[in-house]
């Protein structure tokens, strides 16, 4: 089985083997049959752990021991597809191979961005915390005569904390009233209302401000 080995700096951008060795922080990639199967960080030229997607027939523990148990190692499972949307679930062990109490699931959509990453309690399999993105980038300014857009990377994040509550709302562009920053729903649901109703649909907003679902259904 060929491998494909591709590297990405900390911006999630592909970049060459050459100027990754430049960085102080990369990730290499290693591709089989088209399919993402690990992902390696480095720190200072130093591997420190990464990403292992498991496939149905490899035990997590099995291939912990073969990767280094000491390092930072996530073991991915579970992937499904639905609605267009990629689902994967995370678990990470300590370094005696136990798995650790909470494991979290992430969400991607079609161009491999994320969109939701949810931690869940192992013992009661309850949501938690979170993390929720919604990308406008490309979208016309709203109330622009110029027909000015946002640049391609524009996006507004949505934190929660372990009680499901939004504790902080973070926009990448100071659109609104030179604002970026957010600390509750409320808040931002009034002072953005423009931008939301220019950008936003009801369903997306419901989506992005609470914990769950944690696949959109739009």
């Amino acid at each position: 089985m060929s491998t494909v080995i591709k590297y990405k700096n900390s911006q999630d951008q592909y970049i060459t083997e050459q100027q990754a060795q430049q960085l102080s922080f990369y990730h290499k990639l290693f591709i089989e049959s088209s399919e993402l199967k690990k992902v390696e960080t480095y720190r200072e030229g130093e591997l420190k752990g990464g990403i292992y997607y498991l496939s149905t027939s490899e035990n997590a523990t099995t291939v912990l021991t073969s990767l280094g148990a000491a390092l930072n190692w996530s073991m991915a499972s579970n992937k499904q597809v639905t609605g267009g949307y990629t689902v994967w679930e995370y678990r990470t062990y300590d370094q005696s191979l136990q798995v650790n109490p909470e494991y979290y699931k992430v969400v991607t959509d079609s161009n491999d961005k994320m969109i939701a990453s949810v931690t869940y309690d192992t013992a009661t399999g309850n949501a938690k915390s979170a993390f929720k993105t919604f990308y406008f980038g490309g979208q016309p300014v709203p109330d622009d005569d110029s027909d000015v857009f946002f640049e391609e990377d524009a996006q507004v994040s949505f934190l929660f904390d372990d009680a499901g509550v939004v504790e902080r709302i973070d926009m990448n562009v100071e659109y609104v009233n030179n604002q970026a920053t957010w600390y509750d729903t409320s808040s931002f649901l009034n002072q953005a209302s423009e931008f939301i109703s220019e950008l936003m649909t009801t369903d997306q907003v419901t989506y992005f401000t609470n914990v769950l679902p944690l696949v959109p259904n739009f």
